[in-house]
């Protein structure tokens, strides 16, 4: 069953996505990914798991200061996808709707600036 994720781009544009295996997560980061850690809670659940593009700042992709503000991880380049917490069985759960609102307030917010 596929599971949504918000997707944050450089353009500080929020959307969500539905994944389905680590080739959508791929697809929408443009690469191999890697986990990044959610430093600030303001935003986000800090068990929330994000996923960025694991060679992102080596390539050169651009940055993303949506989601550097909202995860509190000053590095991040390129798409991120933000899913909820993970279960159990270890499976990434879809974001919380209430998450999503507040990703879309900080957007309008942060381009309002």
């Amino acid at each position: 069953m596929p599971e949504l994720y918000a997707k944050i781009t450089p353009q500080g544009e929020v959307s969500v996505v539905e994944i389905n295996d680590y080739k959508d997560l791929q697809h929408h980061v443009d690469g191999l990914i890697t986990t990044v850690p959610v430093r600030s809670d303001d935003t986000i659940p800090a068990e929330s798991t994000v996923f960025a593009n694991d060679e992102g700042l080596l390539i050169g992709l651009p940055s993303n200061p949506l989601a550097q503000l909202a995860t509190g991880y000053p590095y991040l380049v390129g798409n991120i996808l933000i899913g909820g917490e993970v279960d159990d069985e270890g499976e990434t759960l879809s974001i919380l709707p209430d998450t999503i609102a507040k990703l879309q307030e900080l957007s309008r917010n942060v381009v309002a600036v």
